[in-house]
């Protein structure tokens, strides 16, 4: 599915961005009669169809609004990794429907500045993949004791762990270390402040491989 961006309130034509209108024509190639998705920031999503491809003002019909498409309740917190997979986890989180994604500062962290001009392309990039209507939240770095400093609900993931969960019902949280994983204190830290293990499975996996899976196991254990 061809997927742009842009704002609209009401059905009819709309006349896409230049940017959008290059990407539209030039990048997919679509052609008049093609259908294609229009996704705003706070308009929603419209199904839609090309009504005058123009690499410069394409317009298109907006027919009718798309349903919602809600994330899953599960709210990703993780250690900040180097700047590559920091951008990785982000895609991942915004793809896999991850409600919010929060960074913080562990013990394994390295030092990042993640660039925000290149953290909206990467969402943008994501929309465009998966459909989703809204922009993840992605908030931090925070300090890991900080944020544990408010009781949680949901999960840890911790190698370590080889049995089944705690089940956790409804909305949930999901704490991932860094590459190294959380140490031996911030597991102990973590479970004290309300967060159950949660296996990922037998094998070591990188951060962004993690944020899939875990979004993955916690809403069947959660029964989102």
């Amino acid at each position: 599915m061809i997927r742009v961006f842009a704002e609209a309130t009401q059905p009819g034509l709309l006349t896409l961005p230049p940017d959008e209108s290059h990407y539209l024509v030039r990048v997919r190639r679509a052609r008049q009669g093609a259908a294609l998705e229009v996704l705003g920031e706070r308009s929603g999503g419209w199904r839609a169809e090309v009504v005058l491809a123009d690499n410069k003002h394409a317009q298109v019909r907006l027919v009718e609004p798309l349903a919602p498409r809600p994330a899953w309740a599960i709210d990703l917190a993780v250690g900040v990794t180097d700047a590559k997979a920091a951008y990785d986890v982000i895609a991942r989180a915004a793809e896999c429907g991850a409600r919010s994604l929060t960074f913080l500062e562990t013990a394994r962290s390295q030092p990042t500045r993640l660039n925000p001009a290149r953290v909206n392309r990467v969402l943008a990039a994501a929309r465009r993949q998966c459909g989703r209507l809204d922009v993840l939240p992605v908030q931090g770095p925070i300090p890991l004791h900080t944020w544990l400093g408010t009781p949680r609900r949901g999960f840890v993931a911790s190698v370590a762990q080889r049995g089944p969960a705690t089940t956790v019902v409804g909305e949930a949280e999901v704490l991932l270390g860094p590459e190294g994983g959380l140490t031996e204190a911030e597991e102990h830290e973590a479970t004290g402040a309300g967060l159950c293990p949660l296996s990922l499975g037998p094998f070591v996996l990188r951060t962004e491989v993690a944020v899939a899976a875990s979004i993955a196991v916690a809403a069947r254990i959660a029964e989102l």
